[in-house]
């Protein structure tokens, strides 16, 4: 779960340089009540048969947070990632670092 004071891992090529760190901050993503993004979804998994992909890599907006995240190895940087409900506590997007995944 995305919440405020969470763990995150970054997903790192090589393991041991896989940064730590905290959310700092969690906003709900708003989306408009005529939003279409259930059936941009739906075309997405169709065209993608057998969830030979994650949904991690599906493009689609569709509800979930935006989190800050403020890293253990330098307390002045700050990075924001998007976790969609339906990604399993896995970013989908990341802006400053590499994707991250909570600590459970």
């Amino acid at each position: 779960m995305v919440t405020a004071g969470a763990l995150v891992k970054e997903h790192c090529s090589i393991e041991s340089k896989a940064r730590m760190g905290t959310i700092v901050k969690v906003t709900r993503i708003q989306l408009h009540t005529n939003s279409q993004w259930e059936s941009e979804v739906k075309r997405w998994t169709n065209a993608n048969p057998g969830s030979a992909r994650p949904m991690t890599e599906c493009y689609v907006v569709r509800p979930g947070q935006v989190a800050s995240v403020r890293w253990q190895d330098d307390p002045t940087s700050l990075t924001v990632h998007i976790f969609y409900d339906d990604c399993v506590g896995e970013s989908f997007y990341s802006y400053g670092s590499n994707s991250v995944e909570i600590v459970k």
